[in-house]
């Protein structure tokens, strides 16, 4: 199996969802999978500009020059994509927003019905190349996993106008623990986790229902109370005050 590895965080190598990426590739590459991975922060992909030449003046390629055309050959090949970004705001971040938008190129303009969608119409899609499903790896900044429901929705949505296999999804809430240095000692069991779950995806084309609420469990036995405490202490301590009183 051809594996992409699509990060879309703005902090690229340093981010919280490569703490996430860097065991779970690991797992894949241990059970037999080419894994690539993609750094949206380096190519830096701009916003699509509606202009439609992908459509008609260069069919299949769009005419911005900037980091998209390389990153759309990095998919040349690659069965599964797994789509790793934080929760920004209730959603993806900008990147990976302006990645997918100028995914039209894979499109042809014709409006057919979608014979997966009844009553509904839809673009064909030419030139999507090897890619067959799917996969969302994401941490946020709340402790609570429901922040992610409009983000899962979008990208189940996705895979399903698109004819791609959703293959699972990895949901981190308190994913800024994943860079503390204090935490690091409590985290081998998560990241060991990771792995495992890289190679179940492998070897089982998917992730298992049971394996995703695993990987969602809380990491500090205070759960939510708990990490809001922490994390507002250390808000206290870079705005030089305590959080005022209602």
């Amino acid at each position: 199996m051809k594996i992409l590895i699509v990060n879309g965080s703005p902090r690229g190598k340093n981010s919280c969802t490569m703490r996430m990426v860097a065991p779970l590739s690991e797992g894949m590459e241990e059970a037999g999978a080419q894994v690539k991975l993609l750094y949206l922060a380096e190519l830096n992909p701009g916003h699509c500009r509606g202009c439609f030449s992908c459509w008609f003046k260069t069919p299949g390629k769009c005419v911005i020059e900037d980091g998209y055309n390389e990153a759309m050959s990095s998919c040349e090949g690659a069965e599964l994509v797994v789509f790793a970004a934080p929760l920004y705001h209730f959603h993806m971040p900008g990147l990976m927003k302006n990645f997918l938008d100028r995914t039209i190129t894979a499109s042809e303009p014709w409006i057919i019905p979608d014979d997966k969608r009844d009553g509904i119409s839809t673009h064909p899609v030419a030139r999507r190349n090897t890619i067959n499903s799917i996969m969302l790896v994401s941490p946020c900044g709340f402790p609570e996993v429901k922040h992610f429901k409009p983000y899962s929705d979008w990208f189940k949505a996705y895979a399903k106008i698109a004819g791609l296999k959703w293959t699972g999804e990895i949901l981190r809430p308190m994913g800024e623990l994943l860079r503390s240095e204090e935490m690091q000692p409590h985290l081998s069991g998560y990241f060991a986790d990771l792995r495992d779950a890289g190679m179940e995806v492998v070897r089982e084309g998917a992730l298992r229902h049971e394996t995703e609420i695993k990987l969602q469990r809380d990491l500090l036995k205070g759960g939510s109370e708990e990490f809001r405490a922490l994390a507002n202490n250390r808000f206290a301590k870079l705005l030089g005050h305590k959080q005022p009183e209602k």
